[in-house]
């Protein structure tokens, strides 16, 4: 009997193994290059970060720092989005002021002077503790500055060590979250120029650690809303301040748990969705939403949420290493509800992913997945840095019942009703997350009512326009055109109103 149980889990065995060495993901991304530094031991690929279309010209650009290059000064190249996947010639930043640490963090701002172009920011630390900080504002355009315009200052540890920005108070201007040893600073903006000394601390009695910090709607209402995750001694919890006119310094959420934190609308429901990682074991999603509460919807392990496939769904890929060596990925695609088991996944010896983003990077509307490795060859000693980028295999997009396709960059579509009388509805689809407007004009080319201007997050949107223009009064029988402006494209429809 027993012999016969022996043979039986054998062949149970046998079987796993030969379906496990046959499985194929449905879904499959591909390695499409390989960047490295220019020496050994100068940490290239020590942060990776998208900064948004800072030239205007509808591709993201990608930012990494080697914060060693040149001993300890630092260095930071990036590379711009093109269609064909050339990294040749990236554009090299060394610091505006000759000290250590400069690309300690990296983060897309967003049009903070709304010229059209985004902008973005990048930390400089010195000090034998790295207890001054500086957070230097570089502004976008047809050329790219070198040299940055603004910088926030502090003398304080590790000022800078996350970075956020958004619109906090929704009065239109992007707000600039700045995180150090113990607090976060909030710097509210209310011009095109940029204040760097006007600014309130959260509560720092939680006693931040970490560097863990995002600012996005979390909770449909149009404000945006500040994360952070503490790991610090005894306070390992994650806070959430929401957005409102007048920002609190005390969280309105704290969730029990900390660790790597992601923000993205996974379920296609027009919120920001939350992940809270802390290892393999210790893992949640929170679905967005005015019911925001700390039980966690599913259990998945995130580290950032792209968008891999071609439909409204944000997909979720978490990133790090195995046994402090081995680099490894795992994606879950976006649904409703995500799907909880890995839809594909990668395991690189020796090249622990210690940091990742995600960027349409060649313009075809989805995301590529940025894999930064600092030391990436630390096992065998000679600290090689290396960055992977993977992009989404297009031949293998399926799309499920019940998903709504997205075009490459947006969709205005036809108002309805056409013609109208009272009220129409307009309706329209976004890719990508980004500043968006929506006008009305008339045949004149001026314009009437504007509907909206904000940053919204891809899916469908929808707004009614009432016949009437800015001042409230309504507007005359006749053609009217409807123009939405997403990034560098625009898309027009006309739209007829009878009395």
């Amino acid at each position: 009997m027993n012999r016969l149980r022996i043979l039986s889990y054998s062949s149970i065995i046998i079987v796993l193994c030969i379906f496990l060495s046959t499985y194929a993901f449905s879904f499959e991304l591909s390695l499409v290059k390989v960047l490295g530094g220019e020496n050994f031991g100068d940490w290239y690929g020590r942060v990776v970060a998208n900064l948004g279309d800072i030239n205007n010209d509808g591709y993201e650009e990608l930012a990494v720092s080697a914060t060693a290059y040149d001993t300890i000064a630092g260095k930071v190249y990036i590379y711009l989005g093109n269609g064909s996947f050339d990294f040749s010639s990236p554009i090299t930043l060394s610091g505006k002021y000759t000290i250590q640490g400069f690309g300690l963090d990296i983060s897309g701002a967003g049009r903070l002077n709304k010229d059209g172009y985004d902008d973005f920011l990048i930390t400089q630390l010195s000090g034998a503790f790295q207890d001054t900080g500086r957070v230097l504002v570089y502004y976008g355009g047809s050329t790219i500055d070198t040299i940055p315009t603004d910088t926030f200052f502090m003398v304080f540890s590790q000022f800078g060590i996350g970075l956020g920005s958004g619109d906090l108070n929704k009065d239109g201007f992007r707000d600039i979250a700045i995180r150090a040893s113990g607090r976060v600073w909030v710097y509210l903006q209310d011009s095109t120029l940029v204040d760097t000394t006007s600014f309130f601390v959260t509560d720092s009695s939680s006693g931040f650690g970490g560097a863990g910090i995002l600012i996005g709607d979390v909770t449909g209402d149009g404000y945006e809303d500040l994360l952070v995750s503490s790991s610090s001694a005894g306070k390992n919890s994650t806070y959430l301040y929401f957005g409102r006119d007048s920002l609190i310094a005390t969280p309105d959420i704290i969730f029990p748990r900390f660790g790597g934190i992601a923000m993205g609308d996974v379920n296609g429901d027009n919120t920001e969705d939350l992940g809270i990682t802390t290892n393999d074991v210790v893992r949640a999603f929170y679905f967005g939403g005015s019911s925001l509460d700390t039980t966690p919807d599913v259990r998945i392990g995130s580290s950032i949420i792209g968008y891999l496939d071609s439909n409204q769904f944000g997909d979720i890929v978490a990133a790090g290493s195995l046994f402090g060596a081995a680099g490894v990925a795992d994606v879950y695609l976006g649904g409703n509800p995500p799907d909880t088991l890995k839809d594909w996944s990668v395991n690189e010896p020796c090249a622990s992913f210690s940091t990742k983003t995600v960027l349409d990077f060649n313009g075809d509307g989805l995301d590529e997945v940025v894999l930064g490795s600092f030391c990436y060859n630390c096992c065998s000693g000679d600290y090689q840095g290396r960055v992977h980028i993977y992009s989404p295999d297009t031949t293998t997009d399926v799309e499920s019942e019940g998903e709504q396709p997205l075009p490459k960059m947006f969709e205005l579509h036809q108002n309805h009703p056409n013609p109208f009388n009272a009220s129409t509805i307009i309706s329209y689809s976004l890719r990508k997350s980004g500043p968006v407007k929506l006008s009305i004009y008339n045949i004149r080319g001026e314009m009437v009512r504007q509907l909206v201007d904000l940053t919204q997050i891809p899916g469908p949107h929808r707004v009614t326009w009432d016949g009437k223009n800015e001042k409230g009064k309504e507007v005359a029988s006749g053609l009217y055109f409807a123009r939405l402006l997403a990034g560098a494209h625009s898309q027009t429809i006309k739209l007829t109103l009878l009395r």
